[in-house]
């Protein structure tokens, strides 16, 4: 799975070829080391997304467990911002 759906490699290719001379044309700048292509789930704004849908990013979910127990009104608001 990935953002142009799930092909064979040659409509991939096709595709992908499109996606980016849109972008280029749209004056879209993409920066090469953080792109990624042809793979079967990516991390997008805190989200897993694959195959199985979008699903929360198992590290953020982690951390949000892991946090102690908010034991004044300031530590209610600093974990409402955290997850907000």
């Amino acid at each position: 799975y990935n953002c142009l759906g799930k092909h064979s490699s040659g409509t991939y290719d096709t595709r992908l070829k499109q996606v980016l001379e849109i972008a280029r044309k749209s004056n879209l700048k993409l920066n090469r080391e953080k792109c990624e292509f042809n793979v079967n789930k990516l991390t997008y704004i805190g989200d897993l997304i694959s195959e199985n849908g979008v699903q929360p990013d198992p590290k953020k979910v982690a951390a949000i467990r892991n946090i102690e127990r908010p034991k004044s009104k300031q530590d209610v608001q600093r974990f409402l911002g955290m997850v907000n």
